[in-house]
């Protein structure tokens, strides 16, 4: 089957739907389908990446601000007629904006999946904070999302979130959750590991936070908690890996209370540096916060558990669904600091528990949460709703 995937996200920008975009891509390619990514062209160097992939990149320039839209349906529209897919997956928000515009003024004699990660709810239909999405295009992407095959929700908190705002959806709604391709995250040498640990200075026990520094990851109270337990623990570090707007913000945060020996803001590295990262930390914490932003599952909390890491994580939106409370880790209240300084003492005084839940997480990720369980879930959710086989072939209706 030829299988198009649009999305305005993709390595190396490192936002979740771009990983989830080429994971599924991947995955869709080993399960034999001919897979051809539409995306963004970036800055950063990318040839040799997209080369090294199983499947085809077809990069689009998209200027920003207001024609970002635009210009990203006529690329849509350009791919589509030059591939004439089976099937068309459009996997991100602004993917799903510039395939709506798209949709008005050219007729897709193909089937076509959205995929819903959670942030799409409140940009399109106003849930959240965001109450006033643009009331041209809300119209026009709510006729899309009722014309796809099927929308593919990556947790059931995203479900409920989708058919609470339009449930005439109904049935078209299905949950495939997120999958990681654990060939991105390979073993790390004890060396790697160790030569790491010196250049970050680290004697003792290591916190990981890898995210988009925004306020509604809750590292503010990852610190807040930090400063009650760093003078018991001097050697303890916190780790941050990710860039954002917020990071002015916290490292005044760190400033204020004396913590600078304890805290490094790593901001981007490689992926084999994010691997060592994961290899040498001893929890993985994030502690989401409800916000405008949902948290529809959080890939982080996989990848931390393709390691065999326990995770702290907040109560909130489709966490619950990768993160269940006692088994790969600990849930909860995000914005509750007292707990979450109980969970960080309990798991560092307790290893036996913390490699249990470690144990756990990579049992999970192996068994449920990679990228070919994805793939064959999100094909059987679109195939049997288009009556055909799933590892078929032949041209969409």
């Amino acid at each position: 089957m030829r299988i198009l995937l649009y999305t305005h996200e993709f390595p190396p920008f490192a936002g979740g739907a771009g990983v989830y975009t080429a994971g599924l891509a991947k995955g869709l390619s080993e399960l034999g389908h001919e897979v051809t990514v539409v995306a963004p062209a970036y800055e950063e160097a990318i040839a040799q990446w997209d080369a090294q992939q199983p499947y085809t990149v077809d990069r689009m320039l998209l200027p920003g601000g207001r024609l970002t839209v635009l210009a990203g349906s006529i690329g849509l529209i350009r791919a589509w007629l030059h591939l004439r897919p089976d099937m068309t997956f459009v996997t991100d928000v602004g993917a799903q904006l510039a395939a709506s515009l798209a949709s008005l003024v050219f007729p897709f004699h193909a089937p076509y999946c959205i995929t819903v990660h959670g942030s799409e709810i409140e940009w399109h239909f106003g849930i959240g904070r965001r109450k006033r999405p643009q009331a041209l295009l809300m119209p026009v992407v709510r006729r899309f999302f009722a014309r796809s095959l099927a929308i593919v929700c990556v947790s059931r908190a995203t479900q409920e979130a989708l058919l609470y705002k339009l449930p005439a959806l109904g049935e078209r709604v299905a949950v495939v959750h997120n999958g990681i391709d654990l060939d991105a995250f390979p073993p790390v040498t004890e060396e790697e590991v160790g030569r790491l640990r010196n250049k970050i200075d680290a004697p003792g026990p290591v916190l990981l936070t890898v995210a988009r520094l925004i306020p509604e990851k809750g590292i503010d109270n990852v610190l807040k908690a930090l400063s009650r337990i760093a003078p018991d623990m001097p050697d303890l570090r916190y780790v941050v890996v990710g860039a954002g707007p917020d990071l002015g913000r916290l490292k005044a945060q760190v400033t204020d209370s004396s913590l600078e020996s304890n805290v490094v803001f790593a901001g981007k590295v490689s992926q084999r540096e994010l691997s060592a990262y994961y290899a040498l930390c001893d929890i993985f914490i994030m502690p989401s916060r409800p916000s405008d932003r949902f948290e529809g599952f959080g890939l982080v909390y996989a990848e931390a558990g393709a390691y065999g890491k326990p995770v702290i994580a907040g109560r909130t939106g489709g966490v619950p669904e990768v993160v269940q409370d006692g088994h790969n880790g600990i849930l909860v209240d995000p914005m509750d600091v007292d707990g979450l300084e109980r969970a960080i003492r309990s798991l560092l005084s307790n290893p036996g528990l913390a490699r249990s839940m470690g144990c756990n997480g990579r049992r999970q990720v192996v068994e449920r949460f990679n990228i070919l369980r994805m793939a064959e879930s999100t094909l059987q959710v679109v195939c049997e709703r288009e009556g055909r086989p799933k590892h078929g072939g032949g041209p969409g209706a």
